[in-house]
């Protein structure tokens, strides 16, 4: 008796802890990503938002060496949009100094 009832309580606890990552993992499907660019000293910046919370603030270009602005509000629109798209993939947020070229954010000097 003693046995059946721990097995009981132990396959409970297996069936609540299945539920609830399955439950998580809706809630993360369901986030809505969007991002916001706006002015800063010298240029532009983005914002990456989670359900309206404040995820990534980025006021400099990510990937390169010293903390300068975008240059353009295309160029910052452009990486966030990229940004968003890794994260609704469930890909990792990093930016590759080959996709800031691609998107007008640095030259190739």
């Amino acid at each position: 008796m003693k046995r059946s009832f721990i097995f009981s309580i132990a396959a409970a606890m297996l069936i609540a802890a299945c539920n609830t990552s399955s439950a998580d993992k809706k809630k993360t499907e369901a986030a809505v990503i969007t991002s916001a660019s706006y002015r800063v000293e010298n240029g532009w910046a983005y914002r990456i938002l989670v359900n309206d919370k404040l995820y990534i603030q980025q006021d400099f270009i990510p990937a390169i060496s010293g903390h300068r602005a975008f240059p353009s509000k295309s160029s910052a629109e452009n990486i966030a949009g990229l940004v968003v798209k890794k994260m609704q993939r469930h890909e990792k947020p990093f930016i590759t100094p080959e996709e800031l070229l691609k998107a007008g954010a640095i030259s190739n000097k």
